[in-house]
């Protein structure tokens, strides 16, 4: 069984569940890894991907500045906690590469608490990697791949979806190839982090005295950039930031934020507390081919 076709644009992103907040135990807010590909059977070597076809037929790296290859893993709705959507509604594990080869990738090898919330990175292929990377998702044909999909999908398991700049494509199970496919780890490893703009979700949401709470890192007061409980669990509510001071700040703050709980588990596990109480933040990296308005993106 290899993927199967859908056509059409995907169904946004939407990560989202309505649980507790900051310093609430690891049994009941942990995030969800975005599902695991199984490596445990036939995993295909490199080198017998793609047999015998001609290495780039239909270029990855058309020179368009639309996106031509996008992995993901869907993170299903209901999962993931209250004003922490914004981590997933681009989906899990991605890689996105671009008509110029320009690529955005997301750290495949963590599997904590807190991968969502860690920097992603961004470069640009060599030809060989393009090449590569070409023959790896059998870029002519996804379809008829070598990619075997193994399914049924389990009640908890997450969608993975590959979009070929023409066709969605759906696993509704695990891919038997290895856990970084295609060329995630290595492409992560040459590129840079995120620099640019970054998305915040912010709202109200009761966490216990002993949360560890941090000062507000933007000029402007939290309800400037407040969504209510409600809307909390819907993707496409964050607000972009720009200003490199402010991105600064944020990106300090996460990367605080990060390094106090895995040294001492409880600090946050959903958002990051915030000043004045009561208040929570999430922070991710911009990818810059979204729509400016939400943050979002889904094939043309």
């Amino acid at each position: 069984m290899t993927f199967r076709s859908i056509g059409g644009a995907l169904a946004v992103l939407a990560a989202v569940a309505v649980s507790g907040a900051c310093g609430s135990s690891p049994g009941s807010s942990a995030l969800h890894d975005g599902g695991s590909l199984d490596t445990t059977s036939g995993v295909l070597p490199v080198d017998a991907v793609g047999g015998d076809r001609p290495s780039v037929s239909r270029r990855i790296c058309d020179g368009s500045s639309s996106i031509r290859l996008a992995y993901r893993v869907y993170v299903p709705t209901g999962r993931e906690p209250a004003f922490t959507a914004v981590l997933w509604e681009l989906g899990s594990d991605f890689l996105y590469v671009d008509g110029g080869c320009h690529y955005w990738v997301q750290e495949p090898s963590l599997s904590d608490k807190y991968k969502p919330w860690r920097t992603y990175r961004e470069g640009i292929l060599t030809a060989a990697q393009e090449t590569a990377l070409h023959d790896l998702v059998w870029y002519d044909d996804v379809a008829s791949g070598a990619s075997a999909c193994v399914g049924p999908l389990a009640v908890d398991a997450s969608p993975i979806q590959l979009w070929d700049g023409a066709t969605v494509h759906v696993c509704n199970g695990n891919l038997q190839v290895a856990a970084d496919w295609p060329m995630r780890s290595a492409l992560f490893a040459a590129g840079s982090s995120m620099t640019g703009s970054v998305r915040v979700e912010v709202g109200q949401n009761p966490y216990p005295d002993d949360a560890k709470i941090y000062a507000w890192p933007l000029e402007a007061a939290p309800a400037t950039y407040e969504i209510q409980y409600a809307q909390s669990t819907s993707a496409g509510q964050s607000s972009l930031i720009t200003d490199a001071a402010e991105v600064d700040a944020l990106r300090t703050l996460r990367d605080q934020a990060i390094a106090d709980a895995t040294v001492a588990p409880g600090h946050f596990y959903d958002a990051i507390c915030v000043q004045p109480k009561g208040w929570v933040i999430a922070v991710r990296d911009d990818l810059p081919f979204t729509n400016r308005s939400d943050g979002l993106w889904s094939p043309p």
